[in-house]
């Protein structure tokens, strides 16, 4: 990994304004921000934090993705969530003043900005509209794990993704597109994404959706709503 210094401050402080988290705060704060962390580019396969190790930053996507897993004390690791630009990890750990709960690669070549935790901290601590933000993120998290497991335990890998986009469509409000990756879909679905990628394109000649890049449109509402009817464990 490779840690540079900042050439552009203005185009920084528009990127971490793009932040959910931070969308709220005055310049000056975001300034701040600027002036104490760092950009550091990690390749591909490149760990950047492991469960269990002491929460010391948060880290911002700025380019490329990561991927995190949950581990069990026999190092038996499972995806969880694969993140990409504007999303952000660690933030956890750091306010808890505990350990990361995930270990974090990166799946491609990824720029990350780093955020010292005491610097973390005290912005959340000080500014409630951060906080209000994270505890969004939080509650969607969590509706998001809810829908995982139901889906599991009542549909097979077609019902799976039929509720999982139609649960993102109707939460979305972007007409018949749902703004999602095949590798995020086969992570909330708990299926590979080389099955996710079969059922879409069967779905794509059956003309109930077509597929482009991060996201797809939904053609055939009635449609898919009987592949989740029919898909249901009996």
């Amino acid at each position: 990994m490779e840690s540079i210094e900042h050439k552009n401050t203005e185009k920084l402080v528009d990127f971490l304004k793009s932040v959910c988290i931070f969308s709220t705060l005055e310049r000056v704060k975001l300034n701040y921000i600027v002036k104490n962390c760092k950009e550091i580019t990690y390749k591909k396969g490149d760990m950047i934090c492991k469960k269990d190790d002491y929460a010391k930053n948060v880290y911002i996507i700025k380019s490329g993705a990561v991927t995190e897993f949950a581990m069990d004390d026999n190092e038996f690791s499972v995806m969880i969530k694969y993140s990409m630009k504007a999303d952000y990890f660690g933030d956890l750990g750091v306010l808890v003043d505990n350990s990361y709960v995930t270990t974090v690669m990166a799946s491609s070549q990824a720029v990350l900005i780093v955020i010292p935790g005491e610097i973390f901290s005290k912005l959340v601590w000080e500014n409630p509209c951060v906080m209000k933000e994270m505890l969004r993120s939080y509650r969607k998290r969590l509706q998001n794990s809810a829908q995982k497991i139901m889906s599991c335990t009542m549909f097979n890998s077609e019902g799976r993704l039929a509720y999982i986009l139609m649960m993102i469509y109707k939460e979305s409000n972007k007409g018949r597109f749902v703004n999602e990756t095949q590798e995020n879909l086969s992570v909330r679905c708990g299926v590979s994404r080389q099955t996710v990628s079969t059922i879409l394109n069967n779905w794509k000649r059956s003309e109930v959706v077509n597929v482009y890049r991060g996201k797809i449109e939904i053609t055939n509402m009635e449609a898919l709503t009987d592949i989740l009817l029919n898909g249901a464990k009996s």
